[in-house]
C-alpha cells in the first residue's frame, strides 16, 4: 500500500478506511488485478474468533495492560471500566516483563 500524505487538490476526501490496517495492525498488500483477488480470497467469515488473553499469576495490585493496536481493544476498555476499574494511558514507551518475554507497550497518544 503507498502511503501518500499530501493531497493535491482542493476536494474533500473521506480517507477513515485508508489507514485502517496502520491502525490496527492488520497485515496488508495491494491488489492490482482480479485474479490476484481471487486468489487470496479464502472462506467466508460468519463468526469472527474473538481474541482471549490469560492472567499470569495472582491479581495485580498495580495495573493491567494490553496494547491498543488489536481491534477489540476499545471493548476490552470499556469492559474495564464498566467493572468501576480506573483505566490510565502511559506517558512514555514501556516494557513489562512478562513470563516468557518482554511486551514493548508505545506511549498513548
Amino acid at each position: 500500500m503507498k502511503q501518500y500524505t499530501p493531497l493535491m487538490t482542493a476536494f474533500f476526501y473521506d480517507v477513515s478506511t485508508w489507514t485502517k490496517p496502520l491502525a490496527f495492525n492488520m497485515p496488508y498488500t495491494t491488489i492490482d488485478s482480479s485474479r490476484q483477488l481471487h486468489a487470496l480470497l479464502g472462506e467466508k467469515v460468519v463468526q469472527p474468533e474473538k481474541p482471549s488473553g490469560t492472567l499470569h499469576g495472582e491479581m495485580a495490585d498495580m495495573a493491567y495492560v494490553f496494547n491498543w493496536d488489536e481491534y477489540y481493544a476499545p471493548r476490552a476498555l470499556y469492559a474495564l471500566q464498566r467493572k468501576g476499574l480506573r483505566t490510565r494511558v502511559p506517558p512514555a514507551p514501556s516494557i513489562c516483563r512478562q513470563v516468557a518475554k518482554n511486551a514493548h507497550f508505545i506511549m498513548g497518544r
